[in-house]
């Protein structure tokens, strides 16, 4: 017999985007998304200026809490923003540090 639990459900209950950590990184950093359905996640990273130096992840994912790592050993140090998005659903953009 397994023993109940209160642990975290099997699924999540709610759309949600933990802070990229550790913050400042190097040389990679992890950002974690839980959703509670099947859905499309897309994360990419920008410069200060704006411009998109790398999409880290792009596709359909099950529902579940899903952990990406972005390993930035191609960037010079610097800040960056993490842009998470899946659409329809939630948006956020998080500024990482990338210390060498």
């Amino acid at each position: 017999m397994v023993p109940f639990s209160l642990g975290e459900p099997a699924l999540p209950l709610r759309w949600e985007i933990r802070n990229a950590y550790p913050n400042p990184f190097s040389p990679s950093t992890t950002v974690s998304v839980s959703i509670p359905l099947a859905s499309r996640i897309h994360i990419a990273v920008y410069n200060v200026l704006g411009q998109r130096v790398a999409v880290l992840e792009d596709g359909l994912f099950m529902a579940g809490v899903h952990r990406f790592v972005r390993n930035a050993s191609g960037l010079a140090s610097g800040v960056y923003f993490l842009r998470v998005n899946v659409p329809g659903k939630m948006q956020k953009t998080q500024k990482v540090g990338l210390v060498r």
